[in-house]
């Protein structure tokens, strides 16, 4: 059985299976749910244990949102006999997720040091060092990924944020569309290429790839959010549309609970955009009323009681 096999299933009729990520029917008998392969993954690793089956339930367990329980997998399987670099990656990136930085950079470490030919390592290694801010080490590897495979969209996407934070826009703005000629569906590569065209002030091409995006990931509260703030705030009036921007930023807050304030700060820049100062008012009071430090939240406050909309400058 290989992880392949394995998906989720919303329903279930006459002997057949509907696979949301299929968008369709599947004979049962040709594919396992989540929870019936975690049952006999348990099963098989009690019997004869190995690094395969730990890593196909760590992945399941991850699937299943249960990041904890999918390191402990990821951790047994490093110390069993035939581990291989892939364990390794794979326990360093749910470390990462998890924020804990140290050990997840030491596993990438230990996945290149068993397969010091394969590029996943140095990808990986990449993508953690410039989250931590050692872009020089960043680059370093994402080039070593490079040189093993020109192909590696995920390695251009890495070497394009650290070309960022270096102050190499041009860059930058290369290596995410490197990334993007060799997989058109490389969410990082697309969402940073968007921001990067807002700093670089070319909104047309920001909204280009905001509506791209919306295609990979409908329910993203992050892009929806940065998307929504854009079509609210962007100086350019053509690229400006108020009522989209309310309907994106509802999303966000609604995806997100209400727990995020920026969220709702964007939410207020889109009614103000969209002509409705009284929402823009009691949405920023509130927000002026829970963070009374933001000065910030107080100045869009003045805006709005004035009945002008905020304009972000991007300086």
């Amino acid at each position: 059985m290989s992880f392949g096999d394995i998906i989720d299933v919303a329903d279930e009729r006459d002997g057949w299976r509907f696979a949301p990520e299929l968008n369709g029917w599947v004979e049962a008998t040709h594919l396992r749910t989540l929870d019936e392969a975690a049952e006999e993954l348990e099963k098989r690793s009690e019997k004869s244990p190995s690094a395969g089956l730990f890593e196909l339930r760590g992945r399941i367990a991850d699937e299943q949102g249960e990041l904890q329980q999918a390191i402990d997998f990821f951790q047994q399987g490093t110390k069993q006999p035939d581990v291989e670099a892939g364990v390794w990656n794979s326990l360093g990136l749910a470390l990462q997720r998890d924020e804990q930085l140290q050990p997840a950079l030491r596993a990438f470490s230990e996945a290149i040091r068993l397969s010091p030919d394969s590029p996943m390592g140095y990808e990986n290694r990449a993508g953690l060092l410039a989250l931590m801010g050692d872009h020089k080490a960043s680059l370093s590897d994402s080039n070593r990924a490079l040189a093993i495979d020109p192909h590696r969209a995920g390695a251009y996407s890495n070497r394009g944020v650290t070309w960022e934070a270096l102050g190499e826009p041009k860059k930058a703005l290369a290596d995410f569309t490197r990334a993007l000629e060799e997989d058109p569906a490389h969410f990082d590569a697309r969402a940073n290429r968007a921001l990067l065209h807002v700093a670089e002030k070319n909104w047309r091409a920001a909204v280009t790839d905001y509506e791209q995006l919306r295609k990979y990931a409908p329910s993203n509260p992050d892009l929806a959010n940065d998307y929504a703030w854009l079509l609210a705030t962007c100086p350019h009036e053509t690229v400006r549309n108020g009522r989209k921007a309310v309907e994106l930023a509802e999303l966000a807050v609604r995806l997100t609970d209400h727990r995020v304030s920026d969220y709702e700060d964007t939410l207020a820049a889109a009614f103000a955009e969209a002509g409705d100062f009284g929402k823009a008012i009691e949405i920023q009071q509130r927000l002026v009323k829970s963070k009374p430090d933001e000065t910030e939240f107080q100045e869009r406050l003045k805006l709005y009681q004035s009945e002008k909309p905020f304009r972000d400058s991007g300086e």
